[in-house]
């Protein structure tokens, strides 16, 4: 025999950005459009302990990525492939590339 009891679970409903405030969940297809900039400072680091968890929707997340290849110029002052910062193919993703 099983017995069954009610119980209250706390589930993830929506994503706002942290910056603009825009949502990032589509209500119709319960989809999760953001993107988390995550930082974990450990052992001597200047920062030690500190966490950041940011989520950001995606015209922020692209203004960010802007930021970063403008100040990536700034220090190096040469072009970069357009591609800078894109993740690899992943091979066990299923998909024959």
């Amino acid at each position: 025999m099983k017995t069954f009891k009610n119980k209250t679970v706390k589930v993830h409903d929506k994503t706002f950005c942290d910056c603009c405030g825009k949502q990032c969940t589509d209500d119709y297809f319960n989809e999760h459009e953001n993107a988390t900039l995550e930082a974990v400072w450990g052992y001597n680091s200047s920062s030690d302990g500190q966490r950041f968890n940011i989520e950001l929707c995606e015209d922020c997340f692209y203004q960010t990525v802007q930021f970063l290849k403008e100040k990536r110029f700034s220090h190096f002052q040469a072009e970069f492939n357009e591609e800078w910062g894109l993740g690899e193919n992943d091979p066990f993703d299923g998909i024959r590339y």
